[in-house]
């Protein structure tokens, strides 16, 4: 066992210096002339970025308590991008700031820590009140989505008219994805897919550096298992695992919920084995969880396990699995992509088998006119195959037409748009896989984002909402008379609040006392620069403008982080190079 150190008087410093290193390297990507940053992967391989939640979550130090210190904003940076899609650079800039600041107040150990964060949460929620009422919605508004998009992609025109056009095929609703094009255009493809509300169960299948599981493999299909049923023993996965394991396949297992024996086994196989599995909970209660798990299982052509099919998950057959040609799901939701039963998918197959057929002569064998009569079967079966989705929509729409129960109507209304279900898939292209990733990256980032703007609404952009909501609630001052530790941390807070638009102007080459003077002298709240030509304008006029969602998003992270680590003081951990042996009870 691992002897532990213990750091007392200097833990919060080190901490600090930690969070300060990290915060340098993902800020230096912030507004629309950030810098690059290249990151080294183990293999040898070089990935260069401009999306900050990839640079901190790839960031290591040596030092344990420099590392801890980092791994503050790394948390707060994945939350971010997980509620919101974007908003990590500002988030980890806000978050270091307010740390920075604290520790140097802190230090004397004079002042109460508690009262400091006190005044901190205080002057964020205040803050963040303001960024509300300020909001604008965007009402469907396609130019102001576009420039969302745009923004969100650092400032890429091209990217913002990309996924408008998505937006435009499939609506904000449904499924929008980055994928390679293979060269170095791109374009938009629209595609069917489906999406519920239920990420992966652990964060242990993640597999990618977003923070996602994505099973996409263009020489095989993805295995779809639904079972409508627990999984709790050994016993009713074994053979499931087996067959997954033994054909080296990317399966998603969809079930009531997976624990206890058979949970560990899955993901003892996932560490240890390798084994390419993610397990999903299925979403719903009662008949709605059996209503989603039957659309999951027309849609993909999976049979799904449990006593409405006769079936037990003990006995796993092979052919009760479905497909779909993508899977990606983070913590709260699960997209499947081209699913085996879709009828374009069906059709193609049909294509493709009539093409095969040749019908037997006079002379043929009997072997030949067994093969043609196997063939036209298939033929048959896949014609009927084709009609399950549209029978199923049948069905459905003559529920609606027989009840008058408004919450009924809904949920069948819903079931209806899951099976029409539409997915755009941008194909990214780039001239070398350095630029394609990180191409990638801002598309992911973008089609967040600018979801996420249909949901709250729009504020100015470039720290200008940010500073703007910074003065207002100054002037609503709620303290009086002497100085108290929180009220240091109150207007702590707000002093970081010009941070974003300070940094911004810095990796644009502009002096920030002008640009803020030119600001304060226009009192216009939407008044600000663009750091990209360099001229005075109104933001939201221009185009730059942030998804309210995600300023929130970041500055609630950033709080947290912040006064989490202010009021840690010490840290316990193993010492790197010496052991010592467990005592004998």
């Amino acid at each position: 066992m691992r002897k532990k150190l213990i750091e007392f008087d200097n833990a919060k410093e080190k901490m600090a210096l930690g969070a300060n290193k990290l915060a340098r390297a993902v800020s230096c990507t912030l507004g629309p002339k950030g810098r690059n940053v290249v990151l080294y992967l183990e293999d040898g391989r070089m990935h260069t970025t401009k999306d900050g939640v990839t640079v901190a979550l790839f960031t290591k130090f040596f030092d344990q308590i420099e590392d801890a210190g980092a791994t503050f904003l790394q948390d707060a940076s994945k939350k971010t991008v997980h509620q919101s899609g974007d908003g990590t650079t500002t988030c980890t800039l806000v978050a270091n700031a307010l740390i920075q600041q604290g520790v140097t107040y802190l230090k004397d150990k004079m002042h109460s820590a508690v009262e400091y964060t006190d005044g901190i949460q205080k002057a964020s929620r205040n803050l963040i009140e303001e960024l509300v009422q300020e909001s604008i919605e965007i009402n469907g508004d396609l130019d102001m989505i576009e420039n969302v998009a745009r923004i969100s992609a650092n400032n890429d025109a091209e990217l913002g008219k990309i996924i408008r056009e998505a937006i435009e095929a499939v609506g904000l609703d449904s499924i929008i994805q980055a994928d390679d094009s293979g060269d170095n255009t791109t374009s938009v493809k629209v595609v069917d897919g489906m999406e519920f509300q239920n990420g992966f169960k652990h964060p242990y299948y993640i597999n990618d550096h977003k923070g996602r599981c994505v099973f996409d493999d263009k020489s095989d299909k993805v295995k779809v298992i639904i079972i409508d049923n627990d999984l709790t023993t050994l016993k009713q996965v074994i053979m499931m695992m087996k067959h997954i394991g033994e054909n080296n396949l990317k399966a998603v297992i969809v079930c009531n919920q997976m624990i206890g024996e058979a949970d560990s086994v899955a993901l003892v196989n996932v560490q240890n084995n390798g084994l390419k599995v993610c397990v999903v909970n299925a979403p719903g209660m009662g008949d709605r969880r059996r209503a989603y798990l039957r659309d999951l299982g027309i849609f993909t052509g999976a049979t799904v396990i449990g006593d409405e099919t006769g079936t037990e998950i003990e006995n796993f057959k092979p052919e009760w699995m479905g497909t779909c040609e993508k899977f990606v799901a983070d913590a709260k939701t699960s997209r499947f992509i081209m699913g085996g039963n879709v009828p374009d998918v069906v059709q193609g197959d049909i294509d493709s088998l009539k093409l095969k057929m040749v019908k037997p002569g006079p002379e043929s064998s009997m072997e030949a006119r067994a093969n043609y009569t196997r063939q036209k079967q298939e033929v048959k079966d896949l014609y009927e195959k084709k009609k399950l989705i549209t029978n199923e929509i049948g069905s459905i729409e003559t529920q609606i037409g027989n009840t008058t129960d408004a919450f009924a109507i809904k949920k069948h209304k819903e079931r209806i748009q899951r099976l029409k279900g539409k997915a755009a898939i941008i194909l990214v292209g780039a001239q070398t896989t350095q630029e394609l990733r990180q191409k990638k990256d801002r598309v992911d980032d973008a089609i967040k984002a600018t979801q996420a703007s249909v949901e709250e609404g729009i504020v100015p952009g470039g720290g200008v909402s940010f500073y703007n909501a910074m003065k207002r609630v100054t002037l609503n001052d709620p303290y009086a008379g002497d100085e108290t530790p929180e009220q240091i941390g109150y207007y702590a807070f707000l002093d970081v609040m010009s941070e974003v638009l300070i940094k911004i102007c810095e990796n644009s080459g502009y002096d920030v006392a002008s640009t803020i003077a030119k600001m304060e002298a226009r009192k216009d709240m939407q008044f600000g620069l663009n750091a990209k030509s360099g001229e005075f304008c109104n933001l939201i006029d221009a185009g730059i403008i942030n998804p309210t969602k995600v300023d929130r998003v970041a500055i609630e992270n950033a709080t947290s982080s912040a006064c989490t680590m202010l009021l840690s003081e010490c840290v316990i951990y193993p010492d790197p190079e010496a052991f010592e042996e467990v005592p004998q009870q």
